[in-house]
């Protein structure tokens, strides 16, 4: 196993694959959860900040709804009591001071002059404004924009028509305090550090947390223009500030827009949270997957390299060696074969040494002296009986070629006939007269008897028989 390249081995290709198989499945399942359950923790986030909006809205369109129903009924009162103008004082008097939300209520002609008030007596600090007082009289309803009063409470006036006939004979207007309103948005807390606040129609601020902002500009240049239905935006002044996620809602019946901001990194933290949990899972997942491809690789490479081992042990000729994998699938089944492959090996090589050794004591106690040649005319196996002839030991033959044993004139008639028969595909023997330089034997003439042997491939025997 030394010898194998590390990434050419099957345990290491076993956890490279199965380990990038589960990264993928976890990493595509994982992002598309993420992906789907932030888009869903957004979308329940912007909601519920709309929610509230819509709530807050509903409020502060009841307060003022309700702030008309009353007026308008004054209006019907005032318009039979044309001709009693203390009366009329005294019910716009009771009116003040039964709803305090009304800091002062006039009954204006329709030049716009003050006709009754609450305060039974009317001084200069009761001038009706006449900027207030021409646009009360053109309009049949008539709201202001925001104002502060010398105690720096806010106020709205409105104005409508007291009508007999449908004619229209004076103006009710009243001095409505809205500091409820803002009492309703310094009640409302989103998140840590999230809140409300009304916009007027023209961008200015109507109630805030923080006062100091109230009648001013709001600062939300990427508001839509359009704000006559519901939505949420992204407000963020310079890229390397943190945004604020806004949504607004308008409110029915007069010109307002109540607003819900919280910056994102504190609404969006759920996702955030998702987020890290998801990572985190995914980071499990994928060390978990990583030990399992380790677990399964060790499960398959090990009896794989056991069984190498083992291949190789036998391949040097230890057939008594055996492989033990005691499993019960296809390697198991693999090493029962090898083992019963080796055991059949074993047989073969004890049986094969008992027919050489029959062969080996056949051959040495014939007086003829038989050898055995490759395919290249080298001798393989020469009996005992060449050393009784040549006074040699039989084993310097072996290797040698059997053409250099024989004279210049006998070697080209050996070829010959060794090669013809060679080339033959079936059995054959041939018989030749062939001699052998002076000093080898004591007769240099000898008759050979040359037969191929089919079994075993690639051997030629022959014969020698020396007369």
């Amino acid at each position: 196993m030394d010898n194998i390249p590390f990434f050419k081995r099957i345990g290491t290709r076993i956890i490279i694959f199965s380990t990038l198989v589960l990264v993928l499945t976890i990493l595509s399942t994982g992002l598309m959860i993420v992906r789907i359950s932030s888009g869903v923790l957004r979308s329940n986030i912007s909601q519920r900040n709309m929610e509230i909006a819509r709530r807050t809205a509903s409020e502060i369109s009841l307060y003022i709804n309700d702030s008309l129903d009353q007026l308008y009924s004054t209006s019907e009162i005032m318009a039979t009591l044309a001709d009693e103008p203390l009366l009329r004082n005294i019910i716009l008097e009771n009116l003040s001071m039964n709803l305090d939300k009304y800091r002062c209520i006039y009954l204006l002609d329709r030049q716009g002059n003050i006709i009754a008030c609450s305060d039974l007596i009317i001084s200069d600090s009761h001038q009706f404004d006449p900027i207030t007082a021409k646009e009360a009289v053109e309009k049949d309803l008539y709201i202001s924009a925001v104002k502060l009063s010398d105690d720096n409470l806010p106020y709205i006036t409105i104005a409508l028509p007291v009508k007999t006939m449908g004619e229209k004979i004076s103006i009710l207007a009243a001095e409505l305090n809205i500091r409820d309103i803002w009492d309703i948005i310094d009640d409302i807390s989103v998140g840590e550090s999230g809140g409300a606040f009304i916009i007027s129609e023209n961008g200015l601020l109507i109630a805030h947390p923080d006062k100091t902002k109230v009648l001013k500009l709001f600062d939300g240049s990427r508001i839509p223009s359009d704000l006559s239905e519901p939505g949420t935006v992204i407000l963020q002044k310079q890229r390397s500030e943190p945004g604020l996620l806004m949504v607004y809602q308008p409110v029915e019946s007069i010109d307002w827009i109540v607003g819900i901001q919280q910056p994102i990194k504190e609404a969006y933290l759920p996702v955030a949270l998702v987020l890290r949990e998801s990572l985190l899972l995914m980071i499990a997942g994928i060390i978990i997957s990583s030990i399992a491809g380790i677990l399964l690789a060790g499960k398959v490479s090990k009896p794989l390299e056991k069984l190498l081992e083992g291949t190789l042990i036998v391949s040097e000729g230890e057939l008594d060696h055996r492989v033990e994998i005691h499993i019960d699938d296809e390697i198991g089944r693999l090493t029962t074969a090898f083992n019963r492959m080796v055991e059949r090996l074993k047989e073969q090589s004890r049986e094969l040494q008992e027919s050489e050794e029959e062969y080996r004591l056949l051959t040495d106690n014939v007086s003829d002296v038989i050898f055995s040649l490759d395919t290249g005319g080298c001798l393989l196996f020469i009996n005992m009986r060449i050393e009784s002839i040549t006074g040699r030991n039989r084993n310097e033959f072996i290797g040698k070629r059997f053409l250099d044993l024989l004279t210049q004139e006998s070697r080209g008639k050996v070829r010959d006939r060794f090669q013809a028969l060679f080339a033959e595909k079936e059995q054959g023997s041939c018989h030749l007269q062939v001699s052998l330089p002076p000093g080898c034997v004591d007769e240099t003439n000898l008759a050979i008897m040359l037969v191929k042997f089919s079994d075993p491939p690639g051997r030629v025997r022959h014969q020698s028989v020396v007369r």
